[in-house]
């Protein structure tokens, strides 16, 4: 249905376009003034505003009926409204009524379930604190019947029950808001008493399990504290018997009087003397002490003996580097041959306290000073019958590139990368120097000048073959 008349064909515009919700009248004029002058565009809508007016006056005429009953039958409309109005507010009035009282029944019930739900808490609140109080009182009765026994003979069930039940307290009285004069003066004071009985039975068990070699309590304290969630309680009482046996041997004097080797050697027997038993539990026991006295060691070693893992002396760093190796294979060998337990101990732990950088870049600077050095030096070349060549700058290229893979001296295998890229460095470097070496400068006795050019080709053969003799050495690391 067109809601709009059609107006003339010959309009410049179209009846639709008054339609859009995006119309404006700078839209319209813009559109359509290219179309037309401004005097045909006035004259269209002129038309077309009285076709409009004709068009509402027929509407009106059509639906002139409709108007006429719509005017009669508002005439008693008000007092039809004004008859509903008073029982309305009545309603209304009443309604509000109701809803006070409900609002205010609601607001009381709410009120006893907050008072329930308060008395419901302290309820559980005495519950909780009779139930503390009940254990504490047979813990206090277990430790009186563990007291009665020498340490080693305590009954692996009774310490196991204390110290479960004892962490059971802990954990409600974690619990207990409480406030009372009981609670504050009586049950905690009372629980921290115990707390320090029953650490003072698992110290008693612990160290008496390691004095009498008792394999199964320790592997039993291990499963009690696991079991708890108390390892660090445990890992306290193996700190506290494994560093006096550690911190008096692994020292700085002790270093600078013994030598690396007779000192790393002083801590296996020591090791092995005193600690061998941890090695010896179950695997999942023996994995956790194992890696707590890994961990304690390298931390003396760093605190105690700190000279050990300093740079500033280069041979000195090589052979505290070697023999911190050799010092982790022997410990591997010496507690875990089968290699059942490489997860408790981390050579990288130890290792990287080292700082191999440092090392190098010291190295470095010997090395390549060195080299320059023979490099201005004088030149001399003498053959011989075996042909051997007799150059200062060729014999260091040759002797550092050997020292700098003897693993005995200077190489570490955790710096081959750098050393091998220095290796290559001073090839370089050499391959440079003899092409900007002067003819004329050599001191040649007995050689024609045309043996030059074989002595050059001779001297690079021999500094490959002397690489590929390194590198055949590098394959064995």
């Amino acid at each position: 249905m067109d809601i709009l008349p059609k107006g003339d064909p010959s309009f410049t515009f179209n009846q639709e376009d008054f339609l859009k919700e995006s119309f404006t009248v700078d839209d319209f004029m813009k559109d359509h003034r290219s179309n037309a002058s401004l005097e045909q565009l006035r004259q269209d809508l002129s038309s077309y505003l009285r076709t409009l007016r004709l068009a509402m006056i027929d509407l009106i005429n059509e639906d002139y009926s409709d108007f006429i009953n719509l005017s009669a039958n508002l005439v008693d409309l008000d007092s039809s409204i004004n008859n509903l109005i008073h029982p309305l507010d009545a309603i209304r009035k009443e309604i509000e009524r109701v809803e006070i009282e409900f609002n205010g029944i609601i607001e009381k019930i709410e009120s006893n379930f907050n008072q329930l739900k308060t008395v419901r808490k302290e309820k559980e609140q005495v519950e909780l604190v009779i139930n503390v109080s009940r254990i504490l009182n047979i813990i206090d009765l277990l430790c009186e019947k563990i007291d009665t026994f020498p340490d080693d003979q305590i009954p692996n069930h009774l310490i196991e029950r204390v110290i479960i039940q004892m962490n059971e307290v802990s954990i409600n009285l974690t619990k207990v808001s409480l406030n009372s004069c009981y609670v504050s003066s009586t049950l905690r004071p009372f629980c921290d008493s115990l707390i320090n009985r029953v650490n003072q039975v698992g110290e008693r068990a612990f160290t008496s399990s390691i004095t009498s070699h008792n394999l199964e309590r320790l592997d039993k304290l291990f499963q009690i504290y696991s079991l708890t969630g108390q390892l660090g309680r445990l890992e306290k009482l193996l700190i506290n018997y494994v560093r006096p046996h550690f911190i008096d041997i692994a020292t700085e004097n002790r270093l600078e009087q013994l030598g690396t080797q007779s000192f790393y050697q002083h801590i296996l027997d020591t090791f092995e003397s005193s600690l061998k038993i941890f090695v010896q539990l179950k695997q999942s026991s023996a994995e956790w002490f194992l890696h707590k006295i890994w961990k304690e060691l390298v931390n003396i070693l760093t605190l105690q003996a700190p000279s050990l893992f300093s740079s500033g002396n280069p041979n000195q760093f090589h052979v505290n580097y070697t023999n911190t190796l050799k010092f982790f294979e022997n410990f591997q060998s010496l507690n875990d041959p089968d290699l059942k337990l490489s997860k408790a101990y981390s050579k990288s732990l130890l290792m990287r306290k080292f700082n191999p950088s440092v090392y190098f870049r010291i190295r470095f600077q010997e090395i390549a000073s060195k080299f320059e050095s023979s490099l201005n030096s004088s030149y001399i070349y003498y053959p011989q019958a075996e042909k051997k060549f007799k150059i200062n700058s060729l014999i260091t290229l040759f002797d550092l590139i050997t020292a700098c893979w003897d693993s005995s001296k200077i190489y570490l295998p955790c710096l081959f990368p750098q050393f091998l890229k220095l290796t290559l460095q001073l090839i370089s470097r050499y391959a440079v120097w003899l092409e900007k070496l002067d003819h004329k400068q050599l001191q040649i006795e007995k050689i024609a000048a045309s043996e030059i050019s074989r002595l050059k080709c001779t001297l690079l053969s021999l500094i490959v073959s002397s690489t590929e003799q390194s590198m055949v050495e590098l394959g064995s690391f």
